[in-house]
């Protein structure tokens, strides 16, 4: 029976409503006796206070069963919830997992983020990230963390913070991570990753190519499967993952954009991970017009069009694309599905975006019997106009049947 009780959503605003609702949520975390409880609290912005105390009562309600928590997610949190989380002198044995949405500032004072069963943490700020360099955790023993940060490119963390705290954290699997100043520091240390699968870096503005290769060459990831690494290059020499081929060897998934490429990087970045099984492209950054028309989605699937790239790839995804003719789709399409099955491409999805405000989307034409056909043969295509959605445009394929009229 206690099972029926291990989740509880405490939305605050909602439960002190009415007198009746606290008490219940006491019952609730009761009820839950010995078994591991997944909490989250979602609290909405204000600048009343005739609720404080109200708040900070419910909140030593939830903080009493705190040995209890295996999950605990807390949205905008209140002073008064943290203060309560401050307070706690039991040690949550079983807590797994800790995520915070909001003001970070106040995990400082918060005690039991060193917990022995602790595996992930995950913030997602508004303020200033940096305090995570100070945080009581016992990073020796995370296996997934993500750090982002959505108020200010200056409140995210730098390059250098992300790999000292990396140099604590030798158990990740997976890792996410939103930077803010990402200038090469002068020195900076090192860190080894034995079991890190998953890599996500993005920038706050934009993520330059300089700083992801400084990344990854001072942070050993020998079992990294995923690389999310979206970048630009203002300088335009043409960055390339070839230097990286030797240490990611069983890369298998990689999301990468066009504005960091040249034609030729392009073609050597792509030659050097043969593993990849999927693909994930963002041929436009700006909003409108391109980095390089050089090296947009033609040029993308010009180089894929030869089969012994990426001879692995059963799913491409292209977000943003505006340069695609229908003879170089047609040319793609027709030597992927006629690869082994072992390697055939599976699935296609391409957005478009328009070249400036005034130009009308330039969708390749496939029509339904085009992409039913495809579809006999196992390959799902999707052409989609961005911003529009519902939009059906002549040439544009969701890979969905259409509605019955």
């Amino acid at each position: 029976m206690p099972r029926l009780w291990v989740s509880l959503h405490v939305p605050v605003d909602f439960v002190l409503a009415k007198n009746s609702r606290p008490v219940a949520v006491e019952q609730w975390l009761q009820r839950a006796a010995a078994c591991p409880i997944s909490l989250s609290v979602w609290e909405t912005w204000r600048e009343r206070t005739d609720l404080d105390s109200a708040i900070s009562a419910l909140a030593k309600r939830l903080v009493a069963y705190s040995a209890g928590w295996r999950h605990i997610e807390l949205t905008n949190m209140s002073v008064e919830i943290a203060q309560a989380l401050a307070e706690s002198v039991e040690l949550p044995q079983c807590l797994e997992s800790f995520t915070v949405v909001g003001n970070v500032l106040p995990l400082s004072a918060v005690k039991f983020l060193d917990g022995p069963s602790l595996r992930s943490v995950s913030l997602q700020s508004e303020g200033n990230l940096r305090v995570v360099l100070t945080l009581p955790v016992a990073w020796h023993q995370l296996t997934h963390l993500s750090l982002k940060s959505f108020n200010g490119r200056e409140d995210a963390l730098s390059l250098d913070d992300t790999i000292v705290l990396l140099g604590r954290c030798s158990r990740l699997v997976s890792f996410c991570v939103t930077l803010g100043n990402t200038q090469l520091p002068l020195e900076s240390s090192c860190a080894v990753l034995p079991f890190l699968v998953s890599l996500r870096v993005d920038g706050y503005w934009h993520l330059p190519s300089a700083s992801l290769k400084y990344m990854l060459d001072r942070v050993a990831m020998p079992q990294l499967r995923l690389l999310h690494a979206p970048t630009v290059n203002s300088e335009h020499e043409g960055f390339s993952l070839l230097s990286m081929v030797g240490k990611l060897l069983f890369l298998e998934d990689l999301t990468l954009s066009l504005a960091s490429l040249t034609p030729q990087s392009l073609l050597e970045t792509l030659q050097g991970f043969p593993t990849i099984t999927r693909l994930s492209v963002i041929a436009q950054v700006s909003t409108w017009g391109p980095q390089d028309p050089s090296c947009g989605t033609s040029r993308l699937l010009e180089v894929l069009t030869e089969t012994s790239i990426c001879p692995q790839m059963h799913r491409l995804e292209i977000h943003n694309s505006i340069d695609l003719s229908k003879t170089m789709l047609d040319a793609f399409l027709q030597a992927r599905v006629k690869m082994e099955s072992a390697g055939r491409l599976r699935r296609l999805i391409i957005t478009f975006q328009r070249a400036d405000p005034w130009t009308h989307f330039n969708i390749p034409d496939l029509s339904l019997t085009e992409t039913q056909a495809y579809l006999a043969q196992g390959l799902e295509i999707s052409l989609i106009p961005m911003g529009n959605p519902g939009l059906s445009l002549p040439g544009s394929r969701t890979g969905l049947p259409p509605d019955n009229p």
